[in-house]
């Protein structure tokens, strides 16, 4: 049995935790009562508390934890620390909860883990301490190097922890069977159960860290909205808040026809002949080339038919004239041609004398058809005859498929007449071809539909209020219906729709962050008051622990937003 001697160590600043450490060496076999200011932070997370229970067992060091903070205190109990509450209390409880902190980290050398390389970094810091001859020397390794320092104090025994040694003797006495004072080592079973304790312990610490869970279902804040149209064609009539110009469409109309020419007149046929006797009166004969022309005097012009030689006149031996004769034909064909004989006489510039000896006969007229006026006329009326009975429904098979022709909206233009031959030509047969124009309005219904939907669809998401998105799933849109009856396509439309709040990962993220360590009541009031929520549900997680777990961990809360 070996009786230990009780140092005190005030923890101020979070400079001495650093120090402390260090300087453990220097309390070898004895108890350290370290006393926490309530304001400070160390000791106050769990590594720390495992880093100073390893070096304190290392060194043979016996720590008592002075605080009022009950996280300290049960981290303190969880590393084997004797826990008492502050100087002030009344009553000072001592809870001997100590454990063999080197054999409750001593894993088998088959199962290396994390724990194992902590337990050996840390043993080397709680071995470092002084060297060179007493020295302050700091490790070459610290899982702690913040950019912190520390500081502490000590003093000799005292008063007042010379109470708590005897209260805490007479709780050992009292609640571990008889046992006054505390040996060096710990027997083997003890070992155990410590070891034990220790995991249940840090089992319960990491599953009410990690377990708790939290699933919310938010249903976001809804507002009807609704909206009507009237829309139609251009020239539906005025107050419409959507007009859609008709497409012009153009069909023309051809038709042809013949009719025989009811004209007659009688035409020139055949030209009338003779012979033409031609009287030289030179001494030199004289050539009269075929096509030579000779006239009468009222301007009945004949040609030569042939060439030929008049021969010279014979004024010395036979006192004769050189004589020929020739035939000709009138230019003209027709009766006109037709002489008697001596009607053609005359001399030409050579002065060679002719002269019709015999009638000219064989020059005559035919009948032929020529057309008239009436004929054309009737042409005209056969041709407008036909389009009044094609205009009507010109358009009706050139539609194109869903498409409609507004009624009343066709309109044909002048007719257009092409004759083959004119008033007075000598034809058999005249025709015509004949064009017109049918102009139209046609329109798509379900174009104009749409531009009315659209229009629907702007008015709903301009009434939007702030922090809403139109849900465009929910739109509904009425059938057309028309305007006062209208014949033409003037149609009113409505439609109606929702309007949701906008919960997006941004406001998500927040209540995430606001809901962390909050118990149902705390949460139900931050769902509340919290803008666009119109109903919502919790549910709390797992069932099967023994107290009512609250997350404290953000991944460990779930928010779905309905329709999202």
């Amino acid at each position: 049995m070996v009786t230990r001697q009780i140092h005190a160590v005030d923890i101020q600043e979070r400079e001495d935790f650093d120090d402390l450490l260090r300087l453990l060496r220097q309390h070898r076999g004895s108890t350290l009562t370290i006393d926490v200011a309530t304001g400070v932070d160390s000791l106050s997370v769990p590594d720390e508390f495992e880093e100073l229970a390893v070096a304190a067992r290392y060194h043979d060091v016996e720590l008592e934890i002075v605080t009022d903070d009950p996280v300290r205190q049960e981290f303190a109990r969880i590393y084997g620390m004797l826990v008492l509450p502050g100087a002030d209390c009344d009553t000072i409880e001592l809870i001997d909860a100590r454990l063999d902190v080197t054999e409750q980290f001593s894993l088998p050398d088959e199962e290396p883990g994390l724990v194992r390389q902590q337990v050996e970094k840390l043993s080397e810091i709680a071995e470092f301490g002084l060297s060179d001859g007493g020295r302050e020397t700091s490790p070459a390794w610290s899982p702690f190097e913040t950019g912190a320092s520390y500081s502490f104090v000590t003093a000799g025994s005292q008063p007042a922890f010379d109470e708590r040694k005897a209260a805490r003797a007479r709780q050992r006495r009292n609640g571990r069977r008889g046992r006054t004072t505390v040996s060096r080592s710990l027997s083997p079973s003890a070992v155990v159960v410590s070891a034990m304790v220790v995991a249940v312990a840090v089992a319960v610490l990491l599953i009410g860290l990690l377990a708790p869970s939290a699933r919310i279902q938010i249903v976001p804040e809804t507002q009807a909205l609704t909206a009507e149209v009237r829309y139609g064609l251009a020239g539906s009539g005025a107050g419409l808040d959507v007009v859609v110009e008709p497409v012009p469409m153009i069909e023309t109309l051809t038709f042809e026809t013949t009719v025989p020419a009811s004209g007659e007149r009688l035409v020139p046929d055949d030209a009338a002949r003779g012979m033409i006797f031609l009287t030289n009166p030179h001494t030199e004969p004289f050539e009269l080339s075929a096509g030579s022309v000779f006239a009468t005097e009222g301007g009945q012009a004949f040609l030569s038919l042939e060439s030929i030689t008049i021969p010279a006149a014979d004024p010395f031996v036979s006192a004769q004239f050189g004589t020929a004769a020739v035939g000709i034909e009138a230019v003209d064909p027709g009766p006109a041609g037709n002489l008697d004989a001596g009607d053609l006489t005359g001399t030409l510039d050579s002065g060679i004398i002719y002269q019709n000896r015999f009638p000219f006969e064989g020059g005559s007229l035919r009948s032929v058809a020529i057309v008239t006026q009436a004929d054309l006329d009737g042409l005209r009326d056969l041709a407008t005859q036909e389009f009044a009975s094609r205009t009507g429904n010109a358009l009706d098979g050139q539609v194109p498929d869903g498409w409609i022709l507004v009624n009343g909206a066709e309109q044909a233009g002048e007719i257009t007449l092409t004759y083959t031959a004119e008033v007075g030509a000598a034809v058999e047969e005249v025709a015509v071809i004949a064009t017109i124009d049918v102009a139209g309005e046609i329109y798509n219904p379900g174009d104009l539909e749409q531009a009315a939907r659209e229009h629907l669809l702007t008015a709903m998401s301009g009434s939007v209020p702030g922090g809403f998105g139109l849900d465009v799933e929910t739109l509904r849109f009425s059938t057309p219906q028309p305007v006062d009856n209208a014949n033409t396509p003037a149609l009113r439309m409505s439609a109606e729709g929702t309007a949701t709040a906008q919960i997006g990962p941004e406001a998500e993220a927040q209540l995430r962050s606001d809901l962390v360590g909050k118990g149902q009541d705390r949460a139900a009031l931050v769902l509340a008051q919290m803008p666009g929520v119109e109903s919502y549900s919790m549910e709390y997680g797992p069932s099967w622990l023994p107290w009512r777990p609250v997350p404290r961990l953000g991944e460990r809360i779930s928010i779905n937003v309905s329709g999202s």
